[in-house]
C-alpha cells in the first residue's frame, strides 16, 4: 500500500496478545483520509491497545496494519510517528513552572519539554500564536503552564500537537476528568481545529457518548477484544448494539448532532 493510499487505517485480521493474554482478535477497519472517527467500547474492551497500535508504539500479534498508507514490518515506525499526533491527558507532560503556554505550544516542533534548548524559527512562533488563538487561549499565551485550569491545559496540550500538522490525530479520552462546561469548551475548540484541516483524520477514543464530537463520521465499537460493530454513527449507536457491548440496558438519544444515553435502571442486560 503506498502513501497516496485514500484510506487512513486498514486493520485486517489484527490481533494483539499482552502477557499471556488475547486482548485484541480479528480487528477489521477501513478508515479513508479526513474522517473524524469514534472508538467506542467499555473499559477492558481494547480501546487503548488499538490506539497504541494506531499511533504505532504496538506491533500486532497477528494481522497486517497500513497507517496513513504505510504497511508496519516495512516502514521506519519512527519516521511514521512523526506524522501522527497523540493527546492522551492519562500521561500529562510535565512542564517547568517558568514554562509559558505559548512556550509549552512551542515545544511541540522540538518533541521536548524544555523550550530554552531550541530556537524556533519565526514561521514556527507565528504559528503557535495562530494556534493559540484557534484553541482559545492567546490571551493565556505567557501565563504559566501550571497555572492553568484543567480544560486550559487540556487546549494546549491539543495546540501542541495541532503545530505539528499531524495527518492522524489521535486523542485518548480527552474530555475525561473535566466538568461540564470544560467538556463542551474542549469539544467545541476541538471542532474548530479540525474543520480546518479536512484533509487532517481525527479518532478519539471514549466509553461516553456525550463525549463526540458533533462531526463524528465513523464509529468503531468494541467489545472484549473484538469489532462489535462499525460504520455510520446512527448504525452503530443503537440502543441494542451498546448494550450488548456495555452488557446493560441503555436507551440512546441523538439531538443536535450530539449522542447521550442512559442506562434503564429497572431493566437488566439480557432479560
Amino acid at each position: 500500500m503506498s502513501a497516496e493510499s485514500p484510506q487512513a487505517v486498514v486493520l485486517t485480521d489484527v490481533g494483539v496478545m499482552l502477557g499471556g493474554n488475547r486482548v485484541l482478535q480479528h480487528v477489521d477497519w477501513n478508515l479513508p483520509r479526513g474522517s473524524r472517527a469514534a472508538l467506542l467500547g467499555a473499559n477492558g474492551s481494547g480501546k487503548s491497545t488499538l490506539l497504541r497500535v494506531l499511533a504505532g508504539y504496538q506491533y500486532p500479534t497477528e494481522g497486517t496494519v497500513d497507517i496513513l498508507g504505510e504497511r508496519f514490518g516495512v516502514v521506519d515506525l519512527s519516521m511514521l510517528r512523526q506524522r501522527i499526533g497523540v493527546v492522551d491527558p492519562a500521561s500529562p507532560l510535565l512542564f517547568d513552572e517558568r514554562t509559558t503556554v505559548r512556550d509549552a505550544v512551542l515545544t511541540g516542533f522540538f518533541g521536548n519539554l524544555a523550550p530554552w534548548f531550541n530556537e524556533p524559527t519565526q514561521a514556527q512562533e507565528s504559528l503557535a500564536d495562530e494556534t493559540l488563538d484557534t484553541v482559545g487561549l492567546a490571551s493565556h499565551s505567557q501565563q504559566a503552564f501550571t497555572t492553568l485550569s484543567t480544560g486550559e491545559r487540556r487546549r494546549t496540550l491539543l495546540a501542541r500537537v495541532l503545530v505539528q500538522k499531524p495527518d492522524l490525530l489521535l486523542l485518548d479520552e480527552p474530555a475525561a476528568g473535566l466538568d461540564l462546561p470544560g467538556r463542551e469548551e474542549l469539544l467545541a475548540t476541538l471542532e474548530t481545529a479540525v474543520e480546518r484541516r479536512p484533509d487532517l483524520t481525527l479518532i478519539v477514543a471514549t466509553h461516553w457518548l456525550e463525549e463526540l464530537p458533533a462531526l463524528t463520521d465513523h464509529v468503531l465499537l468494541l467489545s472484549e477484544g473484538r469489532v462489535a460493530a462499525s460504520g455510520a454513527p446512527a448504525d452503530v449507536l443503537t440502543s441494542g448494539r451498546l448494550g450488548a457491548a456495555f452488557r446493560t440496558s441503555v436507551s440512546v438519544h441523538h439531538d443536535d448532532g450530539r449522542w447521550h444515553w442512559f442506562v434503564n435502571r429497572r431493566r437488566t442486560w439480557g432479560k
